[in-house]
């Protein structure tokens, strides 16, 4: 099992598409650097003890790429990121059991390929938008609280 943080330098696998930190020991915030993986496709870092924010540069730098992404089950909070948004290659999320609050943006409909979106255990208020509707593809979606 790992622990300590995300080293700052993996933000440099450029060509880099599979992050898989999931089920560890790892402690921190999700460093910025991470923005420079702009061929990742899959980040997964569930079950952790991560902290702090989303890095919006991570959104920024995969837009394109990002197909999965699962962050669920560590201590992160914050809004979520309208960077996130434009990763419209976005298949599945997982957000659940974090501390994100605010509402989900209405910009959800841009997202056409989500099959799951799992925003559960969080700290979301607000309706659900009704762009919800626009995602043809989703297969699940878990908002319980």
């Amino acid at each position: 099992m790992l622990s300590g943080t995300i080293p700052e330098e993996m933000g440099k696998f450029t060509g880099l598409e599979e992050l898989n930190l999931g089920n560890n020991s790892i402690v921190g915030e999700i460093p910025d650097t991470l923005g420079g993986l702009t061929s990742l496709r899959t980040f997964l870092v569930q079950d952790n003890f991560l902290s702090g924010v989303l890095p919006v540069s991570l959104f920024r730098g995969a837009s394109g790429s990002l197909e999965l992404f699962r962050s669920n089950s560590n201590f992160l909070y914050g809004f979520l990121p309208t960077e996130l948004y434009s990763c419209t290659a976005l298949q599945a999320l997982y957000l659940g059991d974090n501390f994100f609050s605010g509402t989900i943006s209405t910009d959800i409909g841009r997202l056409q390929r989500l099959g799951t979106l799992s925003v559960s255990s969080n700290n979301l208020s607000g309706p659900i938008p009704t762009e919800v509707g626009d995602l043809v593809s989703l297969e699940t979606f878990q908002i319980n609280d």
